[in-house]
């Protein structure tokens, strides 16, 4: 008596990212915590300014994390100064020439500016629908080929267990050392966005159809 046929099936594909999200930091240490969100506050309209020559408006950076601690030596003694760190992040296109835009804007800005960017995908949803469909598909085959060796059809789907992932497409935009220079002394790091890798798996369960013969 035909029942229901389970299986596998997993599928993944790299999507070219159309998005280059950059984190700006700005951290750095003064004699008072007053003057450390001044010098934050100072740094930040620089990095604004720099961004806005670039075609970046103050409307799409947004703030991240700010604070202000005591810096304290090996012994745990306060040394007079506190450290400050903040960060600032925004999206634009992901393509050579406006990378090179924003490298060119931001390396110049000042030794305490530092900054990252990682690669992503605009449509996450739909990379994920698309890999989901095409997951769900090889399952219903292998599952149609079992279904066959024992004189069965298809009938409607019993369960269906799914996880989809991606990869982490990280790239660091400005190590140390090139942070501190000139951006007329500067040259921006290779271009080198990475396909992200989107990849499922797909436990399904089918009902069996006893086949009628003629």
């Amino acid at each position: 008596m035909c029942s229901t046929v389970s299986v596998s099936s997993s599928y993944s594909e790299g999507f070219a990212p159309d998005v280059m999200r950059v984190e700006v930091t700005i951290s750095g240490k003064t004699g008072s915590r007053q003057a450390s969100a001044s010098a934050f506050n100072c740094l930040r309209r620089d990095v604004i300014d720099a961004l806005a020559g670039i075609g970046v408006s103050e409307g799409e950076v947004k703030s991240g994390y700010f604070g202000v601690s005591a810096l304290r030596d090996d012994d745990g003694e306060f040394t007079g100064e506190f450290g400050y760190y903040g960060s600032l992040s925004f999206g634009t296109a992901c393509a050579q020439e406006r990378y090179d835009e924003v490298w060119a804007a931001l390396v110049g800005v000042d030794p305490q500016v530092s900054f990252d960017c990682d690669y992503d995908l605009s449509d996450w949803e739909g990379a994920r629908e698309q890999i989901l469909r095409k997951t769900m598909e090889i399952g219903r085959r292998r599952a149609a080929l079992l279904a066959d060796a024992v004189g069965c059809d298809l009938g409607q789907i019993a369960s269906v267990r799914n996880d989809v992932r991606a990869n982490e497409a990280y790239y660091d935009m400005a190590p140390v050392g090139a942070r501190m220079m000139a951006a007329s002394e500067a040259e921006a790091p290779e271009f080198v966005p990475e396909p992200i890798d989107v990849r499922c798996s797909v436990e399904l369960a089918y009902e069996l159809v006893p086949r009628v013969r003629g």
